[in-house]
């Protein structure tokens, strides 16, 4: 089941890619980019403005399939940066076979973008070493000292954001 789930995450990057990489020539770019590119932002925009409505309630899979069509934008904005650098290559002398690979390699860019944001959120929520759990914090809020133990259920919030602002003493 996990492995059907990434074929198809990784297919929803790699089509709108390949699809910018094998334009031929700069005018085919940019006719793929205008086409394909505008229809992409035009249901960027309807989104933004159904959104935007206050009435507006999202349903069950609203945000799945944001998150899908992010792919493909995310996928199709890449083969085109990438077929773009490329093209300036060739056009400039080098060979042929270096944009094939950057082509290829650039492939990589976006299943590896969120693979290493996965990396990133793992690290940061692994389990503290035994010196952090043993550990006691000293806070002074209004002139009032306190030692706080180092608890899973614990936490402080310095700011509105707590997914930046937050500090948990587990």
């Amino acid at each position: 089941m996990t492995g059907n789930v990434f074929f198809s995450v990784l297919m929803l990057c790699v089509v709108p890619y390949t699809i910018a990489v094998v334009m031929p020539t700069w005018r085919w770019l940019l006719g793929v980019t205008l086409v394909i590119g505008g229809a992409i932002a035009a249901l960027w925009i309807q989104d933004w403005y159904i959104t935007s409505n206050p009435d507006y309630h999202e349903g069950v899979g609203g945000a799945l399939g944001r998150a899908m069509f992010t792919l493909v934008t995310l996928g199709f904005v890449t083969g085109v940066a990438v077929r773009a650098v490329t093209l300036f290559m060739v056009s400039r002398g080098l060979s042929s076979g270096y944009s094939f690979t950057i082509c290829v390699l650039g492939g990589a860019i976006v299943p590896g973008f969120m693979a290493s944001a996965t990396a990133w959120d793992t690290w940061r929520l692994r389990p503290p070493d035994e010196v952090c759990l043993k550990a006691t914090f000293h806070i002074k809020v209004a002139n009032a000292d306190f030692a706080i133990p180092a608890l899973s259920f614990a936490g402080v919030y310095l700011g509105n954001r707590s997914h930046q602002d937050a500090y948990y003493f587990a």
